[in-house]
């Protein structure tokens, strides 16, 4: 298993800036603000409504993540997608042995998996976790956290140490 790293709210020099308050787009979810906000947890909303964080390492990394405002049912459930991206690719191109790598790797999580999705021009490799939408703040915060050593962890692995998101 990964090392486990402390996730630091502050966000570093050169970073992409935050504010605790929302500048809310589109259709976005005020019970995800008001859960972050509970939590003192900076974010912005995208123009697609979506929650974008930006968490800090204790090693000077930095993680960007999205928390869909957009809910999708199963029957009864109300279900919410945490994700980041831990690197793309020009379309067809990642190497063969990640996507087996990738396989191995989610079925070892309690939470969440490895997918490719396109992204304009690129192939992105995401890692989603699909959760109850209404978590209570202090359970968003730990799939959030989680997600982002997730994420960053491969992204080292993958870019050889770069941190693009």
């Amino acid at each position: 298993m990964t090392k486990m790293r402390t996730a630091l709210i502050a966000l570093g020099a050169g970073t992409l800036a935050m504010f605790s308050l929302a500048t809310y787009a589109g259709d976005a979810d005020p019970s995800v603000g008001r859960a972050l906000d509970s939590i003192g947890q900076k974010y912005e909303v995208d123009k697609d409504g979506d929650y974008k964080l930006v968490l800090g390492f204790d090693d000077n990394r930095t993680q960007l993540l999205f928390i869909n405002s957009a809910v999708e049912t199963l029957g009864d459930m109300k279900i919410r997608e945490v994700w980041g991206v831990a690197a793309t690719f020009p379309q067809g191109s990642p190497p063969k042995d990640l996507a087996v790598e990738l396989m191995i790797d989610s079925s070892q999580k309690k939470l969440g998996g490895w997918q490719f999705k396109k992204m304009g021009d690129k192939l992105a490799l995401v890692y989603v976790m699909q959760v109850d939408a209404s978590l209570p703040a202090a359970q968003l915060k730990s799939v959030f956290t989680q997600c982002a050593i997730i994420v960053d962890e491969k992204e080292k692995a993958v870019t050889n140490g770069k941190d693009d998101y």
